[in-house]
Parts: C-alpha cells; sequence; structure tokens
C-alpha cells in the first residue's frame, strides 16, 4: 500500500506540472481508474484542479513502458529522500524555469544534456569548481553566457535597401579636365 501511496503522490507532482480538465470518475480511461483505484472513494472530494492533475498523471503514467515507470520510480524515491529545504530549492528553480522563454528553456535542456553525457568524475569536478565560486562570480559566469546567446540569436535576414536602388559602379573616362 505504501508503494501506491508513492505513485499517488508521484502522479500528484507530475499532474502540477501538467494541468488536464477535470473529470467524474467514470470519465476517466480504464488505464487511469486502474492506476488511480485506491482514491475511487474520495475522488468527488478532490477540487478539480487536482483531479486534473491526477488524471493527467495517471494518464502519463499508463503511456509510460516498463523501463520509464522504474525510472520515475527511481526518480519519485530520489525525491522523496531530499531534505525539504533542498525540494524547497528546486521547486524555486522550476518556477524560475517556467518563466524563461522556450528558446532559453531549450538552451537549458541542451546544455543539461550534454552536461549528463560526460564522465562522472569530470560532472563532479565542474560541479565542485561551480559551487565554490561565489555569487558574484557564477553571476558573471551566468551573464556571458546570456550574452553569447544574445550575440548568437539569429537576426532578420539580409535583404536590400530597397529605398536606395543601386547602380553598378562603372569606370569612367578621364575628362579633358583631368589630362591637363
Amino acid at each position: 500500500m505504501s508503494k501506491l501511496m508513492g505513485i499517488f503522490r508521484l502522479f500528484l507532482l507530475l499532474g502540477l506540472c501538467f494541468p488536464a480538465l477535470a473529470a467524474e470518475w467514470n470519465d476517466l480511461t480504464t488505464e487511469q481508474r486502474k492506476v488511480l483505484a485506491p482514491y475511487e472513494d474520495q475522488w468527488s472530494e478532490f477540487s478539480e484542479q487536482r483531479q486534473s492533475q491526477l488524471a493527467k498523471g495517471a494518464a502519463r503514467w499508463a503511456e509510460m513502458n516498463e523501463k520509464s515507470r522504474e525510472e520515475t520510480r527511481q526518480r519519485f524515491e530520489r525525491w522523496q529522500g531530499l531534505p525539504d529545504e533542498r525540494k524547497e530549492t528546486l521547486k524555486q528553480r522550476f518556477d524560475e524555469f517556467k518563466q524563461l522563454s522556450p528558446r532559453q528553456q531549450k538552451r537549458l535542456r541542451e546544455k543539461q544534456q550534454e552536461f549528463s553525457r560526460r564522465p562522472a568524475d569530470e560532472r563532479k569536478k565542474l560541479r565542485e569548481r561551480f559551487e565554490a565560486l561565489d555569487r558574484r562570480e557564477r553571476d558573471s559566469i551566468m551573464k556571458r553566457y546570456e550574452r553569447h546567446d544574445r550575440i548568437m540569436r539569429p537576426t532578420r535576414p539580409a535583404t536590400p535597401d530597397i529605398r536606395r536602388p543601386t547602380r553598378p559602379v562603372t569606370p569612367q573616362r578621364p575628362s579633358s579636365r583631368d589630362r591637363r
């Protein structure tokens, strides 16, 4: 039963990020009802928002293959093992992430994937170096990345200036005045 409670909490956590329309119990799919079965009696007592979150989380769970489910279970267990202070920090970071533009979010995801592909010892050294920096140095590094992004951002395509017609330059013969 504790695993079911853990799964329920996982759905709630996933559902917070992906709200869906609230649903009556009978409107849920068979897979959703199966996952949420321990809460059938309480379903009508949940707020519409909570129902939506749970329904969305259950739908995602039903679509996962066994490998994805196991990875999700492991992440959830790690999450449960974190101190409350760390959880709050991560929630704040996630809220900040959601405020970024889609382009910035994409860049961060790419950098995270790039970082994850590095060997574990190299990742550890990089983390230690970054954590050893004071706040000012960290901000400086982040600003450099922001400037780099602005510089590398594609600008509007080069188009000829249609207000000034361009003429080919043709060499002119020297005039009689120039010859003197």
